[in-house]
């Protein structure tokens, strides 16, 4: 019922290690809160907003938790 958000990660195809980037997600539907997990290689681990900015001490495969967040609604 109402607007849903739908939530999608964009980030560099490269990313360095020690080297902050921008990941971004763009929007459709009503005005979200967006709380990002990073791991443990990532500085800060922890992020908040729709762009957050992150560094990787090392290089690998990480994986990446974005939690979506509306009145009433988690995506």
């Amino acid at each position: 019922v109402g607007n849903q958000v739908v939530a999608k990660i964009e980030a560099p195809a490269l990313i360095c290690a020690n080297m902050p980037t921008t990941f971004h997600t763009p929007t459709i539907g009503a005005p979200a809160n967006f709380t990002w997990d990073f791991g443990p290689a990532a500085s800060p681990r922890y992020a908040q907003g729709a762009s957050p900015r992150v560094s990787f001490s090392s290089f690998g495969i990480f994986t990446i938790s974005l939690t979506v967040t509306q009145e009433n609604c988690v995506v």
